[in-house]
This record gives structure tokens, C-alpha cells and sequence, in this order.
């Protein structure tokens, strides 16, 4: 039995619960896309075509989906819809893909889930223990913006305001935990800036999966393989071989959750 199941949630339309307990590191879905884009208004005019080829089924379940330049469900278009539920084909790429149940999945921004493009699929992952019946949640925006600037972000690009536990906490709280989310992004930029300087930029690493833990939650796999790499290489270039050896480990043993 799958671990999901798609259904209405209060104020977001419909949305992804579990159906049981998913653990931490648990694959949730892993979906191939129904519709690609490389990137450029040459990939998006190929769209049409594509939705043409598909059955008329999977068209409505397309256009059922969330289209931000849309009012009230009104003037849907096939970019609009794509334009708002595709995800990037890995991290920085141009080129784009829709899968219809990962975009099923609503933000929060301290999300319980995080997807990732891996052979031509995208794989949505638990970064927590889920309970039974919980709504399960990606992000999309940065993680380490403040709420405002989230909020912002949100509004702009998706055309809802957020009102997950992270916006609505009481604000001595909330102010805290953006401190730590700034701070986590300060670090993550100064860390190759410190290339040359190994040991200072380990020590930046480590400081980083620190914050993480301040948040109340473990560190999200995709940032723990992307840190723990670096301190990996960083130990290598210092001749620290037994660094490096811990470094690889802890990043093999999350790329497993991320990448499988």
C-alpha cells in the first residue's frame, strides 16, 4: 500500500497525508514526470504537444493542479500550471519537469519531506518521522531565508502567504529561529571562500550542523550530503585521511536517503 494518499487540507485544496507511519529517511514517491521542459521558450512550446499525447485523464489531473496566474481556478493555462508545479531536473538546472503527485505536496517551511532529481525521476523523501494521518510537506523557497523574506517569496511566485508553525510561532521564537536560519546561510556562502584554509572551513561545516540541531529537528539530508562532502574533500586537501574517512561516511549515508 502506498504511504500516501492525496486529499483535501483546510485552506490548501488538496494535499499529501500518510497513511501510516513514515520514518525518517523513508522514499515517499518516487515519479517519473508527466511533463518536461528544457530550459528557454523552446522547451516551453513543446509543452502543448506533450499534454496533446497524453490520455485525456491524466490532461484533467494536470489542470486540476494549482495555477498561480489563475483567479478563484478561472483562466488556467497549461504554462501557467507548469510554470507554478514543475520542480528543476537536479539542483541549478535550466531544465524543468512535472510529476502530478509530488506537486501535490504543499510547502511548509519546516518541511517533514524534500524532493530530489535522481535518472530521470524525482524522489521525495521523509527528513522526519511522519505520524499517521500528517499532512506530508516539501518547501519552496530557501530553506535559510527569514520569514519575511519567505513570505514575500511566497506570495510572489505562488500566491498564497504561508501559515505553517514556522511563520505563525510566537515571535521572541520565531525572531530566534530566523537568527539561525541567516546565520546557517552566512556560513554556507563563507565556507568556499575558505578553501585554502581547511581546517577553518571544517570548522565552519561543523558549526552549520550545529544550527541545524538548534532548529529542534535533525539536519535535511540534501544539506548534510552537500556539507559533509565538503568537509570530506577540505580533509583530504589537508592530508587528514582519518577526517576525511568520518566526512565520507556520514555523506554516504545520507546520499543513500537522497539519491538511493
Amino acid at each position: 500500500a502506498l504511504p500516501y494518499r492525496i486529499a483535501p487540507i483546510p485552506g490548501k485544496g488538496l494535499g499529501l497525508v500518510a497513511t501510516r507511519k513514515i520514518c525518517r529517511g523513508e522514499l515517499v514517491v518516487e515519479e517519473k514526470p508527466v511533463l518536461t521542459a528544457p530550459g528557454g521558450l523552446i522547451g516551453m512550446r513543446k509543452l502543448q504537444a506533450q499534454f496533446d499525447a497524453l490520455e485525456a485523464s491524466v490532461q484533467d489531473e494536470i489542470m486540476a493542479l494549482h495555477d498561480r496566474n489563475a483567479s478563484d481556478g478561472h483562466g488556467k493555462t497549461l504554462l501557467g500550471v507548469f510554470g507554478t508545479n514543475a520542480l528543476p531536473q537536479g539542483v541549478g538546472s535550466p531544465d524543468a519537469a512535472m510529476c502530478l503527485v509530488i506537486s501535490r505536496a504543499n510547502h511548509s517551511c519546516i518541511s517533514n519531506c524534500y524532493h530530489g532529481w535522481v535518472d530521470g525521476r524525482e524522489r521525495l523523501y521523509a527528513d522526519v518521522d511522519i505520524d499517521c494521518g500528517g499532512e506530508i510537506c516539501t518547501h519552496y523557497t530557501q530553506w535559510h531565508n527569514p520569514t519575511a523574506h519567505r513570505q514575500r517569496e511566497l506570495e510572489t511566485k505562488f500566491g498564497f502567504l504561508c501559515d505553517c508553525p514556522a511563520c505563525t510561532e510566537e515571535e521572541t521564537m520565531r525572531k530566534k529561529h530566523d537568527a539561525i536560519r541567516v546565520k546557517i546561510g552566512e556560513l554556507d556562502e563563507a565556507i568556499p571562500e575558505l578553501y585554502a584554509m581547511p581546517n577553518q572551513a571544517v570548522a565552519l561545516v561543523e558549526q552549520v550542523l550545529e544550527l541545524y540541531e538548534k532548529l529542534g529537528r535533525p539536519t535535511p539530508y540534501a544539506a548534510e550530503v552537500r556539507h559533509c562532502f565538503d568537509a570530506y574533500q577540505l580533509s583530504l586537501s589537508n592530508r587528514n585521511l582519518t577526517s576525511a574517512k568520518r566526512w565520507i561516511g556520514r555523506a554516504y549515508a545520507a546520499m543513500v536517503v537522497t539519491d538511493g
